[in-house]
C-alpha cells in the first residue's frame, strides 16, 4: 500500500478536493488508500460480492457533498490519516451492514414486557431456530423447550452439560 508519505501530502490533496481539480484528486486518493479500505472492509464482509458492494457505498458516502467526510481530517490531530480513515471506513461499512440487514431490536411489543415474560419470548425463539434435531442432544448449551407441570406454560431449561438456569427470587410476600 503506498499512502501519502507525509502530512502536507494529505493536506495537499484533501485541499484539492475542493477545487475544480477535485475529479484528480479521488483519483490520486483512491489509488493511494483504495488497498486499506478493502483491507477495512474485509474484516467485515467474508464474501467478495458484498465487500465489493460496500466498498461502493464507502466511496460513495466519503464522495458525498464534494467529499464532506474527508475534508473533515485535521492534519494537527492526534491521529494519523490512516488510522483515521479506518476509522471513517470502519462505521460506514457498519452502516452499510445496518441497511442492508437492519438492526437486531426486540420487537416493541416485546420490549414493554415484564424482564421474564421477555425471557420466555427469548427461549421460545431460541427453540424455534434450532435445528430439528433431537431436543436435548447432549453438549447443546441451547435452551431447550419444555411445559411447566404444574402450571402447563413453557418454561426453559438447559441441556445437563450446560450450567443450570438462572433462579428468580420469589417474594415471600402474598398478593
Amino acid at each position: 500500500m503506498r499512502g501519502f508519505v507525509t502530512s502536507p501530502d494529505v493536506a495537499r490533496v484533501l485541499g484539492r478536493l475542493s477545487t475544480r481539480d477535485a475529479a484528480d484528486a479521488w483519483r490520486e486518493f483512491l489509488d493511494a488508500y483504495a488497498a486499506l479500505i478493502l483491507h477495512v472492509i474485509r474484516t467485515g464482509a467474508r464474501d467478495p460480492d458484498d465487500a465489493s458492494d460496500c466498498f461502493l457505498f464507502v466511496c460513495e458516502k466519503l464522495s458525498q457533498n464534494r467529499f464532506r467526510r474527508l475534508r473533515r481530517f485535521r492534519t494537527d490531530g492526534p491521529a494519523s490519516f490512516s488510522t483515521w480513515l479506518r476509522a471513517v471506513v470502519r462505521n460506514l461499512s457498519i452502516d452499510w451492514h445496518r441497511k442492508r440487514a437492519g438492526r437486531r431490536r426486540a420487537v416493541r411489543s416485546i420490549s414493554r414486557l415484564p424482564v421474564l415474560e421477555q425471557e420466555l419470548f427469548r427461549c421460545d425463539m431460541a427453540s424455534r431456530m434450532r435445528p430439528k434435531t433431537s431436543p436435548r442432544s447432549e453438549g447443546s448449551s441451547m435452551p431447550s423447550r419444555t411445559r411447566n407441570r404444574k402450571s402447563g406454560f413453557p418454561r426453559c431449561t438447559r441441556s445437563s452439560r450446560s450450567r443450570s438456569p438462572r433462579r428468580i427470587p420469589r417474594s415471600n410476600s402474598r398478593l
